[in-house]
């Protein structure tokens, strides 16, 4: 949580928690460009500069709808608009490679959400959005690989379903012996590879839940679980608020930045991966100042209206 907070105690001007959100969005894209290399060269489940695909997953759903909204708002990239658009483009296919299914369905969900909200406001770009991203998914039907890794989402079969709710019931099972303050902060581990694994678990070495929820109701019970909800939700709900009432395009950016990567954990326990919560809080804590300094903007121009 520390970047979020230097972020917004220090950083008042929005040009410079524009330039730190600019360089956080060049790293993302070099080390997508690095993904788009593995998956065509090495046909692999491309992880990137980092030792697991799920560590860039996040990055993905945290800056994807970013991009996103950038390309669509022309009145926040200006001159940039386009190549907003292309970053978004060339960070989608790299998430192609990453083969991270619960990010794809998190950021497709958020993408469609921001589609339709700009499409209703007969926002042109919007509506050619739809189209190139129709026309993407047409030339993936053909690429086997994509496909597979698709149809296992709602394969009831393949392993890593399977094995996600046999951890998601031990996780239960820790909440229903310990339901005030679970077994303890960074015990899930412990407790599930020596009392609570399941006989017909195939991955005896899991780590943790696969989902934030579960991680939180089995570590810390129902006193860390409210607490975390209204982290989540209260974060959510007033960077939803401010944009439906200011109509400010930075509140919407943290809004659904923050809900793509919540929708991500529910099949991955990213707020347990510190890389990607440094990004996240630094990103939100820059969104947060150039949400400020929009309002202030818009104040100053309605009175010399």
């Amino acid at each position: 949580l520390m970047p979020f907070f230097i972020v917004t105690l220090v950083i008042k001007e929005a040009e410079t928690a524009k330039k730190i959100l600019v360089f956080s969005i060049i790293g993302i894209t070099v080390g997508g460009l690095y993904l788009i290399y593995q998956g065509l060269v090495d046909h692999i489940r491309a992880a990137g500069f980092f030792g697991h695909p799920m560590t860039f997953a996040g990055y993905f759903c945290i800056y994807l709808p970013i991009l996103f909204i950038s390309f669509l708002e022309k009145k926040i990239s200006g001159r940039w608009q386009w190549l907003a658009g292309c970053l978004f483009i060339l960070n989608s296919v790299a998430l192609m490679f990453n083969s991270t299914r619960g990010a794809w369905l998190a950021v497709a969900f958020v993408v469609l959400l921001i589609l339709i909200y700009y499409i209703l406001k007969c926002n042109k770009l919007a509506v050619l959005s739809l189209i190139v991203l129709i026309a993407f998914g047409a030339s993936m039907s053909s690429y086997q690989p994509f496909i597979k890794r698709l149809n296992s989402i709602t394969d009831t079969k393949y392993q890593s379903n399977t094995e996600r709710i046999l951890i998601w019931h031990s996780a239960f099972n820790m909440f229903k012996d310990h339901p005030v303050t679970g077994v303890g902060l960074g015990q899930y581990k412990d407790n599930y590879q020596h009392k609570y694994i399941s006989h017909k678990a195939k991955e005896p070495k899991l780590s943790h839940a696969h989902n934030n929820f579960m991680q939180m109701l089995a570590e810390n019970g129902i006193i860390g679980f409210a607490g975390f909800l209204t982290l989540i939700f209260c974060f959510i709900f007033y960077s939803f608020k401010r944009f439906i009432e200011e109509n400010n395009p930075y509140a919407l950016m943290m809004c659904v930045s923050s809900l793509a990567l919540v929708l991500q954990g529910m099949t991955e326990y990213n707020f347990g991966n510190s890389a990607v919560m440094k990004s996240f809080w630094l990103v939100q804590g820059c969104l947060l100042v150039l949400s400020a300094n929009w309002k202030k903007s818009q104040i100053a121009r309605n009175e010399d209206l």
